[in-house]
């Protein structure tokens, strides 16, 4: 509460006086593999990774909400894989940082989150990482976030178009948004 919401506030600020376009998208972290054993003692919840992960959600997810802004949700990624394949190894050995896995299914995520469409198929892999456990990841990762776009607060903006003549007639189709703004580039606008 003090060393992290007010400062999500000042960067969701900043980044709306940038353009009130620009949506913010959090990145959702994963729980340490053994939880916080250095903030344990003042906080027992997060002494295990489920503990640690339980609580990154829901600080993530509230942060969400209180900025109108998107989840990536990289942590349940992250616990989603480990739930489903235990052997696969997303920690370095100090436990917190990711290995190339870790950062793999996080890209996924990330791709997934921001374009909001699968990424299962993509032949781009890292050097270390064979076919089969990509796809994997890339599965848990599209999963994750398509499944619940509406749970990490994605907007999905998107619309249909019938042109007749002169006239275009646009409907909107767009998900998760409480309301929209559409700029025509040439000075109109419309809430519809």
């Amino acid at each position: 509460a003090n060393d992290v919401y007010p400062y999500a506030e000042v960067l969701v600020d900043a980044i709306a006086q940038n353009s009130t376009c620009t949506e913010p998208l959090f990145f959702m972290t994963w729980g340490r593999k053994y939880g916080d054993q250095q903030n344990c003692v003042v906080y027992p919840p997060i002494c295990t990774y489920e503990g640690m992960q339980d609580r990154l959600r829901k600080s993530y997810l509230e942060m969400s909400t209180t900025h109108n802004a998107s989840v990536s949700p990289v942590g349940i990624a992250w616990k989603n894989t480990m739930a489903l394949d235990s052997t696969i190894e997303l920690y370095t050995t100090d436990n917190s940082h990711p290995s190339l896995l870790g950062s793999y299914l996080a890209a996924c995520t990330f791709y997934c989150s921001i374009f909001k469409k699968s990424c299962v198929g993509s032949t781009s892999l890292p050097v270390g990482i064979d076919a089969s456990t990509a796809a994997f990841l890339q599965t848990v990762a599209s999963g994750t976030v398509l499944d619940s776009l509406g749970t990490w607060n994605i907007f999905n903006a998107d619309f249909s178009n019938v042109a007749n003549g002169d006239s275009v007639v646009l409907t909107n189709t767009s998900s998760n948004y409480e309301s929209v703004l559409w700029s025509f580039g040439d000075g109109n606008q419309s809430t519809d």
